[in-house]
């Protein structure tokens, strides 16, 4: 049986990406439509957007723990952020959810879907 989750053993890390840092990380990632507004009050015009590449990268399983960049200390914003020990109590609570899961017969599932989105425009 495989069973897909929506996967949070770090739930810190999310709230790390726009609480540290206050003033430098807060400020770094921002909807399309602020960035857009951004730009048209600048005073570009023509302004569009678009996803240049998607990456979908599923993990089933044991598979996630196999060299997975995604999943390595440096291999996000998020996890950088990270203590030491912080990331490795999570990747010990995701060992445990693995076996938990194996030992129900189920596979878990980590998806990732990432969007990378290109803003282009004119200058008035």
């Amino acid at each position: 049986m495989n069973e897909r989750v929506n996967y949070d053993e770090v739930a810190s890390t999310y709230n790390a990406r726009y609480t540290s840092r206050a003033g430098e990380w807060e400020h770094t990632i921002r909807p399309v439509s602020q960035i857009t507004e951004w730009m048209r009050e600048a005073g570009y015009s023509e302004i569009r957007d678009c996803v240049v590449e998607r990456i979908l990268n599923h993990q089933y399983g044991r598979a996630v723990l196999v060299d997975h960049p995604l999943l390595q200390k440096k291999g996000t914003s998020q996890l950088i952020l990270l203590s030491d020990k912080a990331y490795a109590d999570g990747l010990a609570r995701l060992k445990a959810d693995l076996e938990e899961a194996e030992a129900q017969g189920k596979t878990l599932t980590f998806p990732a879907d990432i969007s990378l989105v290109m803003i282009a425009a004119q200058r008035k």
